[in-house]
């Protein structure tokens, strides 16, 4: 739960992560799926974030990656609309892409 919200991620969202797990060998740590609209105000998220939808998540790189090469990875995987990179790792999300483009974004400076 989230805020006594029931937490709802959208399954090619959990699809993505499960494919990553099995490319990496191993855990993935991911620091955020759901997060109700409350919290995500709370943080200075928009109000357009996929998060409340379930349908994004945000992913730490694992050891021995870097955030280009997670960058990367995640935009070739066809459920995803958006990938943005962050210093911590990146986040995606399965919003439909347009003109069949992932949109793409950089908060690393």
């Amino acid at each position: 739960d989230c805020c006594n919200h029931t937490c709802v991620v959208m399954p090619d969202v959990l699809t993505v992560l499960d494919r990553f797990r099995e490319h990496v060998g191993g855990p993935v740590s991911i620091s955020c799926a759901f997060r109700c609209i409350t919290h995500n105000r709370d943080i200075g998220s928009e109000d357009t974030s996929q998060h409340p939808k379930g349908t994004a998540a945000d992913i730490h790189c694992p050891a021995g990656w870097i955030t280009n090469s997670l960058f990367v990875w995640l935009c070739n995987q066809p459920e995803v609309g958006a990938v943005g990179t962050y210093s911590w790792g990146c986040h995606f999300d399965i919003r439909p892409r347009v003109d069949m483009k992932v949109k793409v974004f950089d908060r690393r400076g």
